[in-house]
């Protein structure tokens, strides 16, 4: 989900004050004034999107791993399935 080209920075020429930004599916969130910050701000909205079952149209997988854990016993018995 958390890819390099989500976060983005805009220098005003003027000031020379620099923005950050965060973009997601959701729209566009800033600015904020450090990248860290902004990093730690995109990674709480995934956290929350998670949480809510906003996946953004991907399927959620949760923390326990409960659902790898099942794709797995069923590509291990289709596999086996094959086999025989």
């Amino acid at each position: 989900m958390l890819t390099s080209n989500r976060i983005i920075s805009y220098t005003n020429l003027s000031s020379g004050n620099i923005s950050w930004f965060f973009l997601t599916r959701e729209g566009t969130f800033g600015p904020f004034d450090s990248k860290q910050y902004t990093v730690a701000v995109l990674e709480q909205f995934m956290k929350s999107c998670l949480e809510s079952g906003n996946a953004g149209g991907r399927s959620v997988i949760d923390h326990n791993c409960q659902q790898v854990d099942q794709a797995k016993k069923q590509s291990q018995i289709s596999l086996f399935e094959l086999i025989r």
